[in-house]
């Protein structure tokens, strides 16, 4: 469930099949298995307040009945699920309490997408970046931030600074049955879609030279630059 309309949904499908290769008979097993929903314009609280008090919210029952066949429910973004504060501990352990009530309930596993605090992770991993209360990572098994990379790490990778808004770091903050996984640095392709990629410090000097001639021959470089 995304919170954009359905023509920004199909668009990005649309570049994330061009990005993957995905052929027909995979297009159609995709279709057979996953389910997207534009949750625009729709009350999608799974709890709202009332005189104080944190009640079920509208779409309780509903996503109850669309995540009971699901084994995987992304929902974007968590602040649409709730009309609480969300820097207060008490209403966002509750709110959690109704995700994990719902997951058990169905069997499916929950993936929330939520903002970072103003600030971000900085320039390393921080379990606490979420937006709002520190009870909603308390409550979480697994959360993993994305952040852009920043001077310091592009100047080590060897991108060039007009090339640095294309990368992006994913790292896992916490995670509760597993062993942590090194962060990964991920490039933004066309329509936005993020796939892993090789900076130009992992790359072999022939494809390094190769980049340097494709900025090049972009207008993104001088002849001078290529040596």
């Amino acid at each position: 469930m995304a919170e954009d309309g359905v023509d920004v949904l199909q668009e990005r499908m649309h570049f994330l099949r061009e990005a993957e290769g995905i052929t027909e008979d995979e297009d159609d097993e995709i279709d057979e298995r996953m389910t997207i929903l534009s949750g625009r314009g729709y009350d999608l609280r799974l709890m709202q307040m009332e005189n104080g008090n944190a009640v079920l919210g509208m779409w309780y029952d509903d996503l109850l009945e669309i995540a009971k066949d699901q084994r995987l429910v992304i929902l974007d973004p968590l602040r649409f699920l709730h009309d609480a504060d969300e820097n207060n501990n008490g209403a966002m352990t509750r709110f959690m309490r109704i995700v994990q009530q719902i997951a058990r309930l169905t069997g499916a596993t929950f993936i929330l997408l939520h903002h970072t605090r103003k600030g971000g992770a900085g320039d390393g991993e921080d379990w606490a970046a979420a937006s709002g209360a520190g009870a909603i990572t308390t409550a979480a098994r697994w959360q993993a931030s994305l952040r852009p990379m920043n001077a310091t790490e592009a100047a080590n990778q060897g991108v060039p600074d007009e090339m640095r808004p294309g990368w992006v770091r994913l790292a896992v903050d916490k995670i509760n049955y597993g062993q942590q996984p090194q962060p990964t640095w991920l490039q933004r392709t066309e329509g936005g879609i993020l796939m892993h990629g090789d900076t130009p410090s992992h790359l072999s000097e022939i494809d390094r030279i190769a980049m340097r001639y494709e900025r090049a021959s972009n207008g993104g470089a001088t002849v001078d630059d290529l040596y």
